[in-house]
């Protein structure tokens, strides 16, 4: 297994966890901030202009990265962003 999809796993399983927090209504410690400082800024100005896909297919296309890590890792975007 990969780094990327290593990452991937972690933000799924990240994703579960705060769901969990907002159903108790606690506040989560984020560990988020890593796997979104690893997309490259390119990526993540097409994700802040709002191509989430597009942003997706880049990150694909500059490191090989599968479309489930890819995914995974603009989530984390995503999830720092406050969408």
């Amino acid at each position: 297994m990969s780094d990327p999809e290593i990452l991937a796993r972690i933000s799924a399983l990240e994703t579960k966890v705060a769901q969990l927090f907002e159903l108790v209504d606690a506040v989560e410690p984020s560990q988020r901030d890593a796997v979104a400082d690893s997309v490259p800024d390119e990526v993540r100005e097409i994700f802040l202009a709002g191509d989430r896909e597009g942003a997706i297919r880049r990150l694909m296309e500059l490191d090989g990265s599968s479309l489930k890590t890819a995914t995974g890792r603009v989530n984390a975007l995503e999830y720092g962003a406050g969408r």
